[in-house]
């Protein structure tokens, strides 16, 4: 029998990772995602999709209809770039311990930074945990 592939992509709640996310439920890969904050509003999609209570008829036009493989085949795991590389190590891959990484997270805060450093260093510093 086939083993099934675990892929964990960072950044999940995000455009390109979601998208990532989608693809890789279609072609039947486990998949371990990393939010900030899986409460947050903007994981809503994320949450619906796990709980199978997704709807195209959706009243968010933010809203992106994922894969109904993410009942089954999608976790979700609470994460920041900052978090250093013990905690991705310790509580992100030894959870997953994916076959693969699609690392897409990035810091974006929805404005020009008085200090690029605001999103140099997360990035940066987050990739290299990664």
């Amino acid at each position: 029998p086939k083993q099934e592939k675990t892929v964990l992509i960072t950044g999940v709640s995000g455009y390109i990772g979601s998208w990532c996310l989608h693809k890789a439920l279609e072609e039947g890969y486990r998949c371990f995602g990393t939010v900030r904050d899986p409460d947050a509003k903007k994981c809503t999609f994320l949450r619906n999709a796990i709980a199978d209570t997704a709807s195209k008829n959706d009243d968010n036009k933010d809203t992106i209809l994922l894969s109904s493989k993410a009942k089954t085949h999608l976790t979700l795991l609470k994460a920041d770039l900052l978090d250093g590389e013990e905690f991705w190590d310790t509580e992100i891959f030894a959870k997953a311990k994916p076959d693969f990484v699609l690392h897409t997270a990035s810091p974006y805060f929805g404005r020009e930074p008085e200090d690029p450093q605001e999103y140099i260093r997360p990035a940066v510093e987050g990739t290299r945990s990664v």
